[in-house]
């Protein structure tokens, strides 16, 4: 890959309800006068479990005499933390009442009633104990953020009244009814991973709702998640579910999970531009032709070897899953770009000779539900392969005999065919058509590799990766030369500006035209075309059938006003046109009917003046597994971009505020679980290289016109 990581953390937040704390340092204690009146004893009388005291008492003694007292005790705590210290008993901790944020988690806590007295509490983690009544919450208004994982929870009831609740995390417990969250009317993140949840109908009006987790329980049922367009990220994996089309308003998601469920129907996903990380893995998926809009914004860059990678135990991890499903190569390479078909595939950081699409475990046609269809004559689907025969000719077989009906596309361990009157034919060359869309055949045989135009009896039509592109509208070419191809189809009625990646060109009648030379349109404007070939470096004037115009750097200027030169003399611009009207005196020369009449140049030549061109990464080429090229002379450009060290999301440069943006993502991030460091990863931007600028030209010493060369 080109890009280059620093690999080490920057930071690291302990982020409690918001705030950003720091903690005190060890204290020496001092005995002072054990007075019942004003001392928290470490015995039943105030805090009797002995962690917990000297805990209270590292954090709160503040004169350091080793005995802690009600005065210190009443001071605001803003973040107290306990983990893996077996405590018991939370008796006394009423003692301490504006703790604002606790967490006391992996402890061996059962009951949390004295928890009462904390009233100014507002974010709470009791997560890893052997806690199954939370009834002491109800009296706890001001709570906001909760972590309950890991307990034997069942009854959620409590949480009715805790209208200022935004986050509630409740892992790994026995919870079946949600019921309670229905009036929680400020909650935007739930988390209910591995509980017993069948009902989520009180989620219905909760459309607030920005993190839903679910996975690992026995939802069926998904439509009260209908309308939900504020979801950012929905965890299903591991569930019942069969109907996805509640979210089709969801689709400026950045993490969907809905791999081990039973979906077959994903297109709702058509207009999901948005996400970082699709899991459907394990499903009964068959098309993935809807990911289209997905894979054109699917970015390896940031993702490095996390793309998609093995594990020690070759288990398959990544951003995007799809392995486990029944979808044909021939889907995998309509939807995906060969940058994600061919990124190759580690294992414990070492490349393997796995590509993304080998991983993915695309299916035989035999071990799809649904076969092939014709092109010709035939409409129905089957079940039959590509077989060698005694005679040595390769026959479609169905059930043991030869189909001499069938015209079409068919397959076997080695490949897909053509297949004409039931026999696969060799001297066939073009596209033709399958129920899974229209592919390329050459000579007989569907080429995966080809991407450009191709021929059938309904016209020509644009291929990539072996399959028509409906999406494509550009340049494309095959033996016969190039051409402008709109929606997938040649477009034999253009004319004007093209692009690819090679440069933008002049069509006419939807043929590139190599022998134009003149002022050409598209919808970004009118340029200077020489030989087919829009020129950057050109500055002049030059002409189409509407007129005359100024040319600066190879697009017409409509801003410019003055004189202006080509090879039939010096003329008069208004406005970016030659102003064929006027007549007069411009710098001290005379102009009749937009013409300068009368005036010998006197030229003086100057040389090149060279620069940084800079060549951004949209515009560059890349290898077919996605690697960037740089070119000959250039240099690659980087840029170093705070990037989020869990969910990898890219925030930009630190001077244009990415910490910034970084810092307020990380608040929305899951509690004590989610985002909280980041690194600096150097990032490819483009590559650069010096180059002429202002070409070398002639200047007019007396009327400032400039001479192309």
């Amino acid at each position: 890959m080109n890009d280059k990581k620093i690999p080490k953390i920057i930071t690291t937040l302990a982020i409690c309800g918001g705030l950003i704390m720091g903690f005190n340092t060890l204290k020496i204690p001092v005995y002072a006068n054990n007075d019942a009146q004003t001392v928290i004893t470490n015995d039943e009388n105030g805090i009797p479990d002995r962690v917990l005291y000297n805990a209270l008492l590292e954090e709160l003694d503040s004169n350091n005499d080793g005995v802690l007292t009600k005065e210190e005790a009443s001071k605001k705590l803003y973040a107290f933390t306990i983990e893996d210290e077996n405590i018991t008993t939370l008796k006394g901790i009423d003692n301490i009442p504006n703790i604002i944020a606790m967490t006391l988690a992996n402890d061996n806590i059962t009951d949390i009633s004295p928890l009462a007295g904390l009233k100014k509490i507002e974010s709470l983690n009791i997560e890893g104990n052997n806690i199954s009544d939370i009834s002491v919450l109800s009296n706890l208004s001001k709570l906001k953020k909760i972590s309950i994982d890991d307990n034997n929870i069942s009854d959620i009831s409590p949480l009715k009244g805790l209208t200022r609740l935004d986050w509630i995390t409740m892992r790994n417990n026995n919870i079946s009814d949600i019921s309670a969250l229905g009036s929680l009317t400020s909650l935007t993140h739930v988390d209910l991973d591995d509980n017993n949840v069948s009902d989520i109908s009180p989620l219905k009006n909760m459309k607030q709702l920005v993190m839903i987790r679910l996975a690992n329980n026995n939802v069926s049922d998904i439509s009260a998640l209908e309308g939900f367009t504020n979801l950012k990220e929905l965890h299903l994996e591991n569930n019942h579910i069969s109907d996805i089309s509640a979210l089709k308003d969801s689709y400026e998601m950045n993490c969907l999970r809905l791999n081990d469920n039973n979906v077959s129907d994903i297109s709702v996903l058509a207009q999901y531009d948005s996400l970082w990380e699709l899991k459907l893995q394990n499903n009964n998926i068959t098309n993935i032709d809807s990911l289209k809009l997905f894979f054109e914004g699917c970015n390896t860059d940031f993702y490095d070897s996390d793309f998609l990678y093995y594990d020690a135990d070759n288990v398959l991890h990544g951003r995007v899953l799809l392995y486990g499903n029944k979808i044909p190569e021939s889907s995998f390479r309509n939807a995906a770009s060969r940058y994600i078909l061919n990124y190759p595939v580690t294992k414990d950081g070492e490349l393997i000779g796995v590509t993304w699409l080998e991983a993915q475990q695309p299916v035989k046609d035999e071990d799809n539900s649904s076969g092939d269809n014709n092109n010709d004559n035939n409409n129905t689907t089957n079940t039959g392969k590509v077989v060698q025969l005694d005679d040595g000719n390769w026959y479609y077989v169905v059930n043991g005999a030869v189909d001499y009906s069938y015209n079409g596309v068919a397959n076997n361990e080695y490949g897909w065919f053509y297949i004409r009157n039931g026999v696969l034919d060799w001297s066939y060359t073009g596209l033709t058509d399958s129920e899974y869309g229209w592919f390329y055949i050459n000579n007989g045989v569907l080429d995966w590799n080809y991407t450009g135009l191709a021929y059938n009896e309904y016209g020509w039509f644009y291929v990539r990766n072996g399959a028509l592109d409906w999406g494509y509208t550009g340049l494309a070419n095959n033996e016969y030369g190039w051409f402008y191809v709109k929606n997938g189809v040649l477009d034999w009625s253009y004319m004007g500006v093209a692009g690819n990646e090679y440069g933008w060109f002049y069509v006419k009648n939807g043929v590139l035209d190599w022998s134009y030379t003149g002022v050409a349109g598209n919808e970004y404007g009118w340029f200077y075309i020489k030989n087919g070939v829009l020129d950057w470096s050109y500055t002049g004037v030059a002409g189409n059938e509407y007129g005359w115009f100024y040319i600066k750097n190879g697009a017409l200027d409509w801003s410019y006003t003055g004189l202006a030169y080509n090879a039939y003399g010096t003329w008069y611009i208004v406005n970016g046109t030659v102003a064929f009207d006027y007549t007069g005196s411009v710098n001290n020369v005379n102009v009749v009917n937009g013409q300068v009449v009368g005036h010998e140049h006197n030229w003086i030549h100057r040389e090149d003046i060279y620069g940084e061109k800079f060549v951004s990464k949209d515009n560059m080429k890349r290898y077919d597994d996605g690697t960037y090229i740089i070119d000959d002379g250039y240099e690659a450009v980087y840029e170093s971009h705070i990037i989020c060290g869990n969910c990898k999301i890219d925030f930009g440069k630190e001077e244009d505020g990415a910490e910034e943006a970084w810092v307020e993502h990380v608040l929305e991030s899951p509690l004590y679980t989610g985002c909280q460091n980041y690194f600096v990863e150097e990032i490819l931007v483009g590559e650069k290289c010096t180059a002429v600028v202002t070409p070398a030209h002639d200047e007019c010493a007396d009327c400032g016109v400039i001479k192309g060369e």
